[in-house]
């Protein structure tokens, strides 16, 4: 609670800021109760806005934080996948018959660590922006996609999809088809 003293003849009036300093008026007149309320109202208010001040600084640090190591694990898993798929590559059409869809799925496997590495990048702008850039997107091409996906994947897997899919726009980003993809 703020607290009026007398000071050299005028009244001061000294609002503490929770813990974190004081704020002090100073008149030749007086302060009434009136005052005293506005004043404690000021410092919750001042203590509160410097706490959120603090909050956004600590998140700050921390999105730059995840931004920057996950910049350097998609740079470092980025040259190894590629390097893998390179090697791969090289194979193609030197490997026996009895290997060759061995090699194939290796490569298809390699494909896809490729992809999910750089679905990390629109996974770390959707985190760390505070203003995604959410735009219209088909659903139904969306659940094409990661049904087919899916049967690809899973070939002795049974995928049925029963009547017609949403035929809708929804506001997402590049992450909706991961959103299927993980259920």
């Amino acid at each position: 609670r703020s607290v009026v003293r007398t000071v050299d003849d005028r009244a001061v009036l000294t609002i503490p800021i929770d813990g974190r300093g004081v704020i002090q008026l100073g008149t030749t007149g007086t302060f009434d109760d009136r005052d005293r309320s506005v004043a404690d109202l000021l410092g919750t208010h001042a203590a509160e806005t410097l706490e959120r001040i603090e909050r956004d600084r600590e998140v700050r640090a921390e999105r730059e934080r995840l931004e920057f190591v996950n910049r350097v694990l998609r740079h470092t898993l980025l040259n190894g996948m590629n390097v893998v798929r390179g090697r791969l590559d090289l194979l193609d059409g030197h490997v026996d018959e009895d290997y060759a869809d061995h090699r194939r799925t290796a490569a298809d496997r390699v494909e896809g660590m490729i992809t999910r590495v750089e679905t990390m990048r629109s996974f770390t702008d959707a985190v760390v922006t505070d203003d995604p850039s959410l735009r219209p997107v088909a659903l139904d091409d969306v659940l094409t996609d990661e049904i087919e996906r899916l049967r690809d994947d899973y070939p002795a897997a049974d995928v049925a999809v029963e009547g017609d899919l949403p035929a809708v726009d929804v506001r997402a980003d590049d992450l909706l088809g991961e959103v299927f993809a993980n259920l």
